[in-house]
Protein backbone atom coordinates (compact mmCIF):
# COMPACT_ATOMS: atom_id res chain seq x y z
CA UNK A 1 0.00 0.00 0.00
CA UNK A 2 1.32 3.38 -0.74
CA UNK A 3 2.02 6.48 1.47
CA UNK A 4 3.51 4.76 3.99
CA UNK A 5 1.18 2.19 4.97
CA UNK A 6 2.32 -1.70 5.04
CA UNK A 7 2.48 -3.47 1.39
CA UNK A 8 2.27 -6.79 0.24
CA UNK A 9 5.12 -8.08 -2.14
CA UNK A 10 3.61 -8.25 -5.19
CA UNK A 11 2.59 -12.37 -6.37
CA UNK A 12 4.59 -12.56 -9.92
CA UNK A 13 2.83 -15.83 -10.68
CA UNK A 14 0.49 -15.91 -13.65
CA UNK A 15 -3.25 -15.63 -13.27
CA UNK A 16 -4.39 -18.32 -16.20
CA UNK A 17 -7.97 -17.16 -17.12
CA UNK A 18 -8.83 -20.59 -17.74
CA UNK A 19 -9.38 -21.41 -14.07
CA UNK A 20 -13.25 -21.92 -13.11
CA UNK A 21 -14.90 -23.03 -9.92
CA UNK A 22 -18.60 -23.24 -9.25
CA UNK A 23 -19.72 -21.73 -6.63
CA UNK A 24 -23.52 -21.08 -5.33
CA UNK A 25 -24.75 -18.84 -3.40
CA UNK A 26 -24.59 -15.73 -1.07
CA UNK A 27 -26.95 -15.85 1.65
CA UNK A 28 -27.33 -12.42 2.58
CA UNK A 29 -25.93 -9.08 1.51
CA UNK A 30 -24.86 -6.50 3.97
CA UNK A 31 -24.34 -8.40 6.97
CA UNK A 32 -21.40 -8.86 8.36
CA UNK A 33 -21.21 -12.52 8.36
CA UNK A 34 -22.12 -12.84 4.57
CA UNK A 35 -21.37 -16.59 3.94
CA UNK A 36 -20.66 -18.39 0.54
CA UNK A 37 -20.32 -21.91 -0.13
CA UNK A 38 -17.97 -22.39 -3.08
CA UNK A 39 -16.17 -25.62 -4.19
CA UNK A 40 -15.48 -27.52 -0.21
CA UNK A 41 -14.89 -24.96 1.68
CA UNK A 42 -16.63 -21.53 2.79
CA UNK A 43 -15.58 -18.20 2.53
CA UNK A 44 -16.96 -15.67 4.54
CA UNK A 45 -17.04 -11.68 3.97
CA UNK A 46 -15.09 -10.14 6.53
CA UNK A 47 -15.45 -6.21 5.71
CA UNK A 48 -19.09 -4.87 6.44
CA UNK A 49 -20.38 -1.22 4.81
CA UNK A 50 -19.41 0.49 7.42
CA UNK A 51 -15.59 -0.13 6.90
CA UNK A 52 -13.25 2.59 5.75
CA UNK A 53 -11.01 1.20 3.03
CA UNK A 54 -8.13 0.73 5.87
CA UNK A 55 -10.29 -0.99 7.74
CA UNK A 56 -11.33 -3.59 5.22
CA UNK A 57 -7.29 -4.09 4.79
CA UNK A 58 -7.18 -5.19 7.92
CA UNK A 59 -9.95 -7.18 8.29
CA UNK A 60 -8.76 -9.05 5.23
CA UNK A 61 -5.90 -9.46 6.85
CA UNK A 62 -7.13 -12.62 8.41
CA UNK A 63 -8.49 -14.12 5.22
CA UNK A 64 -6.85 -16.75 3.22
CA UNK A 65 -7.26 -14.28 0.31
CA UNK A 66 -4.01 -11.53 -0.39
CA UNK A 67 -4.94 -7.80 -1.51
CA UNK A 68 -2.16 -5.68 -2.93
CA UNK A 69 -1.93 -2.10 -4.59
CA UNK A 70 -0.40 -1.82 -8.26
CA UNK A 71 -0.55 0.27 -10.98
CA UNK A 72 -3.29 -0.77 -13.25
CA UNK A 73 -4.22 0.00 -16.69
CA UNK A 74 -6.40 2.87 -16.89
CA UNK A 75 -9.69 1.24 -17.45
CA UNK A 76 -9.27 -1.48 -14.42
CA UNK A 77 -9.47 -0.46 -11.12
CA UNK A 78 -9.56 -3.63 -9.41
CA UNK A 79 -8.98 -7.40 -10.19
CA UNK A 80 -9.02 -10.56 -8.60
CA UNK A 81 -7.04 -14.04 -9.53
CA UNK A 82 -8.46 -17.54 -8.02
CA UNK A 83 -5.27 -19.13 -9.14
CA UNK A 84 -3.53 -16.97 -6.23
CA UNK A 85 -6.53 -15.99 -4.38
CA UNK A 86 -5.18 -12.38 -4.63
CA UNK A 87 -7.26 -8.98 -5.34
CA UNK A 88 -4.88 -6.21 -6.71
CA UNK A 89 -6.52 -2.63 -6.05
CA UNK A 90 -5.19 0.30 -8.52
CA UNK A 91 -3.20 2.28 -5.91
CA UNK A 92 -3.51 5.68 -7.71
CA UNK A 93 -7.72 5.44 -7.04
CA UNK A 94 -9.13 7.28 -3.77
CA UNK A 95 -9.93 5.15 -0.96
CA UNK A 96 -13.38 5.83 -1.87
CA UNK A 97 -12.30 4.14 -5.40
CA UNK A 98 -10.48 1.70 -3.62
CA UNK A 99 -13.33 0.94 -0.98
CA UNK A 100 -15.55 0.19 -3.61
CA UNK A 101 -13.30 -1.78 -5.96
CA UNK A 102 -12.10 -3.61 -2.85
CA UNK A 103 -15.70 -4.74 -1.74
CA UNK A 104 -16.22 -5.81 -5.75
CA UNK A 105 -12.79 -8.33 -5.36
CA UNK A 106 -14.16 -9.79 -2.84
CA UNK A 107 -17.03 -10.89 -3.73
CA UNK A 108 -15.51 -12.18 -6.53
CA UNK A 109 -13.19 -13.83 -4.41
CA UNK A 110 -16.78 -15.41 -2.52
CA UNK A 111 -18.29 -17.04 -5.89
CA UNK A 112 -14.15 -18.12 -7.00
CA UNK A 113 -14.42 -16.54 -9.75
CA UNK A 114 -11.80 -14.57 -11.59
CA UNK A 115 -12.99 -11.16 -12.21
CA UNK A 116 -10.80 -10.16 -15.24
CA UNK A 117 -12.23 -12.49 -17.10
CA UNK A 118 -14.72 -10.94 -20.20
CA UNK A 119 -15.13 -7.43 -18.13
CA UNK A 120 -18.70 -6.27 -18.35
CA UNK A 121 -19.98 -8.68 -20.13
CA UNK A 122 -20.20 -12.43 -17.77
CA UNK A 123 -23.35 -13.33 -15.73
CA UNK A 124 -20.25 -13.43 -12.86
CA UNK A 125 -19.85 -9.35 -13.71
CA UNK A 126 -22.94 -8.81 -13.57
CA UNK A 127 -23.69 -9.84 -10.08
CA UNK A 128 -21.41 -8.75 -8.64
CA UNK A 129 -21.97 -5.14 -9.62
CA UNK A 130 -25.42 -5.82 -8.22
CA UNK A 131 -24.37 -7.66 -4.46
CA UNK A 132 -21.30 -4.84 -4.45
CA UNK A 133 -24.49 -1.72 -4.93
CA UNK A 134 -26.62 -3.67 -2.42
CA UNK A 135 -23.93 -4.59 0.41
CA UNK A 136 -22.35 -0.80 0.37
CA UNK A 137 -25.25 1.38 0.19
CA UNK A 138 -27.72 1.50 2.74
CA UNK A 139 -31.21 1.38 1.87
CA UNK A 140 -31.80 4.35 4.15
CA UNK A 141 -28.60 6.21 3.42
CA UNK A 142 -29.85 6.29 -0.09
CA UNK A 143 -33.36 7.62 0.74
CA UNK A 144 -31.76 10.76 2.69
CA UNK A 145 -29.26 11.41 0.26
CA UNK A 146 -31.59 11.24 -2.02
CA UNK A 147 -34.01 14.00 0.08
CA UNK A 148 -31.03 15.92 0.69
CA UNK A 149 -29.76 16.49 -2.54
CA UNK A 150 -32.24 16.47 -4.39
CA UNK A 151 -31.11 13.14 -6.77
CA UNK A 152 -27.72 14.66 -7.74
CA UNK A 153 -25.76 11.51 -8.40
CA UNK A 154 -22.00 13.41 -7.53
CA UNK A 155 -23.42 14.80 -4.00
CA UNK A 156 -24.94 11.54 -3.18
CA UNK A 157 -21.97 9.53 -3.87
CA UNK A 158 -20.03 11.40 -2.03
CA UNK A 159 -22.14 11.36 1.13
CA UNK A 160 -22.40 7.66 1.46
CA UNK A 161 -18.56 6.82 0.20
CA UNK A 162 -19.20 5.36 -2.83
CA UNK A 163 -18.41 5.81 -6.28
CA UNK A 164 -21.00 7.41 -8.89
CA UNK A 165 -20.50 4.09 -11.32
CA UNK A 166 -21.64 2.17 -7.62
CA UNK A 167 -24.44 4.41 -7.03
CA UNK A 168 -25.65 4.60 -10.99
CA UNK A 169 -25.62 0.84 -10.77
CA UNK A 170 -27.37 0.49 -7.38
CA UNK A 171 -30.13 2.93 -9.00
CA UNK A 172 -30.61 0.91 -11.99
CA UNK A 173 -31.62 -2.12 -9.35
CA UNK A 174 -34.10 -0.35 -7.87
CA UNK A 175 -35.68 1.60 -10.80
CA UNK A 176 -35.43 -0.68 -13.81
CA UNK A 177 -35.23 -4.23 -12.01
CA UNK A 178 -33.58 -5.18 -14.95
CA UNK A 179 -30.09 -6.54 -14.83
CA UNK A 180 -26.78 -4.22 -15.14
CA UNK A 181 -25.46 -4.08 -18.38
CA UNK A 182 -23.15 -1.76 -19.62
Amino acid sequence: RGNGRRRRPLVTTACPRSVRVSSSRTDSIGGYSTVLTAAPFDRHMPINRGMTYEQMLDAVETQPVHVIEATLDDDTSGLYCEAVQTIIIDEHMTDVQKRCSLTHELFHWLHADDSHAEYGKSHAEWRVRRETAMFLIDPADYVQAEREYDGEIYQMSCEMDVTVFLLEDYRRILEYRQPIHD
